[in-house]
């Protein structure tokens, strides 16, 4: 019973990063009113680490990957650490893989993606990149 539940959990999520890939592929978020614009940069100008992932995420749908690089360097670099995540979290919610999502969610690595996430802050400010 437990398995059959997250296994229609991760059926769920799979589905829900699907329909939402598929917005991002048909859309361009610069050019679409459908999606939020940055706060931070509303309010101060800085680009907050987050800033262009929408649209970087548009451009490696649809093939563009030096566009996506020069959006947020960050986000392509995180896209394999991602994807590993959710691949540990369908095969977790399949009775599969839990030492791998104990592995890539031990608090020492999301505490080391933290500080590289703040120092990306920082350096995309300064450089202005």
């Amino acid at each position: 019973m437990k398995a059959r539940r997250g296994f229609l959990l991760a059926a769920v999520a799979v589905i829900i990063v699907i329909l939402a890939a598929g917005v991002y592929y048909r859309y361009n978020p610069a050019a679409s009113f459908l999606f939020p614009r940055c706060p931070l940069k509303a309010l101060t100008g800085l680009s907050c680490p987050g800033c262009g992932i929408q649209r970087a995420f548009h451009a490696v749908l649809n093939g563009r990957f030096a566009e996506a690089l020069s959006y947020n360097y960050f986000f392509i670099l995180s896209l394999p650490y991602a994807a590993a995540i959710i691949i540990a979290w369908v095969l977790k919610g399949m009775g599969r893989a839990q030492r791998t999502v104990l592995f890539l969610e031990h608090e020492y690595g999301i505490y080391t993606y933290m500080a590289l996430f703040t120092v990306w802050f920082v350096v995309r400010n300064i450089l202005h990149i």
